[in-house]
């Protein structure tokens, strides 16, 4: 699959979201609801930082392709 700019583009917004997600359902959430559960809220962490981080390496690739 032959990635454009739009397409990455496009793919770092939907990373950027999904990270969102993942943050308030595991941290936020839990935190309003004084429901703490460390361990998924550790793995919702890094699943965010994970999908922040992929966003961010898609739009920078997308940068200095231009």
């Amino acid at each position: 699959m032959i990635l454009t700019n739009e397409k990455r583009k496009v793919l770092s917004e939907i990373s950027r979201d999904i990270g969102q997600v993942f943050f308030a359902a595991t941290i936020v959430e839990p935190l309003a609801r004084g429901a703490w559960n460390y361990q998924l809220m550790l793995i919702g962490f890094i699943c965010a930082l994970g999908a922040w981080y992929w966003s961010v390496s898609l739009k920078t690739n997308v940068n200095q392709s231009i």
